[in-house]
């Protein structure tokens, strides 16, 4: 989910599946890396994305 999100905004993380940890960077190359709107959309996401299967 993660991964179609982001294609539809085109802004794509680093991600790092290990054994028991999964590691998401967000960077706005482009931007000399400050904070960009589209690394907040990312994240909003994630975060909610986490909270909903978090439960299962």
């Amino acid at each position: 989910m993660v991964s179609e999100m982001s294609q539809m905004i085109n802004h794509h993380p680093i991600i790092d599946i290990d054994w028991d940890k999964v590691t998401i960077e967000l960077h706005s190359w482009a931007l000399n890396n400050p904070i960009s709107d589209f690394d907040l959309r990312s994240a909003i996401f994630i975060d909610q994305l986490y909270d909903f299967v978090k439960d299962d």
